[in-house]
This record gives structure tokens, C-alpha cells and sequence, in this order.
């Protein structure tokens, strides 16, 4: 078993600062909230590739990191004009 590297747990603790913000649509309507993020590991340095976002209870999505405007500490912002694909309802 390899251990991880400080870089790459530090990236993991900033990773999960980010949780529980707010997600907008490009036309600024609330559209969920920022639930986790999954990244690969393997990398040198850690790459977000994918956000869950929960619109509700039982509603959630798995959005590609291609329909990401922004993503700031306090909002994340989806571009206009998704490409489809870049967002898949998650089914229990």
C-alpha cells in the first residue's frame, strides 16, 4: 500500500472546504447545492473531474467539470449551453 503525499492530502482538505456551496445555472437560478466532487487520485496533482450536486432530497446530479463557468468559495457557477452529457441525473 502507497501512502499519498502531502500534496495531495492538502489538495483532499481544500477539496472539502468547497462542499454544501451553492450551484447556479448559467441564468443565475439556483440549481442545487455542491454535494462532493470526484477527482483522480493518480494524478501528481489532484484534478476535480466531476461535481455531485443534490437539487433536492432525492434529486441529484453528476456534472462533468466541462460545464463549469466558475467555482468560487462561495458559489459555483455552470456555463451556458451545456453540451449533453456534461450532466447525468443519478438514479438510487
Amino acid at each position: 500500500m502507497q501512502l499519498r503525499g502531502d500534496a495531495t492530502l492538502d489538495a483532499m482538505l481544500r477539496f472539502s472546504s468547497e462542499i454544501c456551496q451553492p450551484v447556479h445555472a448559467a441564468d443565475g437560478s439556483s440549481f442545487g447545492k455542491l454535494r462532493d466532487l470526484t477527482v483522480n487520485l493518480d494524478d501528481d496533482e489532484p484534478v476535480v473531474h466531476r461535481l455531485v450536486v443534490h437539487k433536492s432530497r432525492h434529486e441529484r446530479w453528476l456534472i462533468g467539470w466541462e460545464a463549469v463557468e466558475s467555482f468560487e468559495h462561495t458559489l459555483v457557477q455552470l456555463r451556458s449551453g451545456q453540451a449533453p452529457g456534461l450532466a447525468v441525473e443519478l438514479t438510487s
